[in-house]
């Protein structure tokens, strides 16, 4: 790995598939080693043709224009294409007649270019791939957390509903409770456990899950029903957050803030987590005009349903 980021790491040794993905990824994400590899390749092509006599024509530039455009890209591919036709032309003149000349840099040419835009088209379908193969996986991390997230604010209360109603239809059996509750209670538990589907991870992976697939195609500020007491919206973060300090005193974390054991919370505290990617500072900025408070949780990077923890606690202890 160098100092600016850029992969240089060879490709990995050994046999089969294994080695080849990873000579393949190498040349699309070492464009200095790549454009070293093909100025080699250009340069050592005359030599060759020169050697050989009137047979030169077996030795081409397609190998470095492949090269040049997978791991280039097209830019890459065509300004190699460029070079080789110049060089070719050089050669030609001097051993072939003009109409000859003209036939073998045109078609060597078309040929080059064909090159270019396969391997460059390739190189930019198998990125394409990663890339969504990518967002599936931040989508299945967004889908843990937010069961994560979900797991206390929403498996507690439901707990302590369904166990209150258990509790009072027991007691409609001493005289306590009125008979004409118990139908109402009866319903809180049957609907807790077939429309929630129950209260473990599994279940309110489902509904959450379910809700995500109902909102694509939704456009900017809208709101879709699910199911009876679900819907999703579409609002910008900054426009969630403003409404949300209508009510709500906003904590945000930050290794530099207050230390969450020296902080007092009264009323609706409401905290924003981020993922690995840091918040922007001028989204910072927007928070703490709207009188939001650093918190943190220690010094060590954690993941935010590690987060959702220690806060619980901190106000359990509270």
């Amino acid at each position: 790995m160098s100092s600016d980021g850029e992969d240089t790491t060879p490709p990995a040794r050994g046999g089969g598939y294994g080695r080849l993905q990873a000579t393949e990824r190498w040349l699309r994400t070492n464009p200095r080693q790549v454009s070293l590899l093909v100025v080699v390749l250009v340069v050592t092509v005359p030599f060759f043709q020169q050697s050989v006599g009137s047979l030169w024509l077996v030795f081409t530039y397609s190998l470095s224009v492949a090269l040049a455009g997978y791991g280039l890209g097209l830019r890459g591919g065509v300004a190699t294409a460029l070079v080789a036709t110049a060089l070719l032309y050089k050669h030609a003149i001097q051993t072939l007649a003009h109409p000859d000349t003209l036939f073998v840099v045109t078609t060597r040419l078309a040929g080059n270019l064909l090159i270019t835009a396969l391997t460059a088209l390739a190189a930019a379908t198998v990125r394409a791939r990663e890339e969504y193969l990518l967002s599936r996986s931040r989508l299945a991390q967004l889908q843990d957390d937010l069961v994560a997230a979900f797991a206390h604010d929403v498996r507690s209360p439901l707990a302590a509903i369904l166990g209150y109603a258990s509790m009072l239809r027991e007691e409609t059996e001493s005289g306590q409770v009125p008979p004409d509750l118990v139908a109402t209670l009866c319903r809180i538990e049957a609907n807790a456990m077939h429309e929630i589907g129950g209260f473990d991870e599994r279940a309110l992976l489902g509904k959450i899950a379910k809700a995500l697939d109902a909102s694509r195609g939704m456009g900017k500020d809208e709101s879709r029903p699910v199911e009876s007491g679900v819907s999703v919206r579409t609002v910008s973060f900054e426009r969630l957050v403003q409404e949300l300090a209508n009510d709500h005193q906003l904590f945000v974390m930050d290794r530099k803030g207050t230390p969450i054991g020296e902080q007092a919370f009264t009323g609706h505290p409401c905290f924003l987590l981020t993922d690995h990617i840091p918040m922007p500072k001028k989204t910072f900025h927007s928070l703490e005009r709207l009188g939001a408070v650093k918190l943190t949780l220690g010094p060590t990077m954690l993941f935010a349903s590690q987060c959702i923890v220690l806060i619980h606690h901190a106000l359990d202890q509270g």
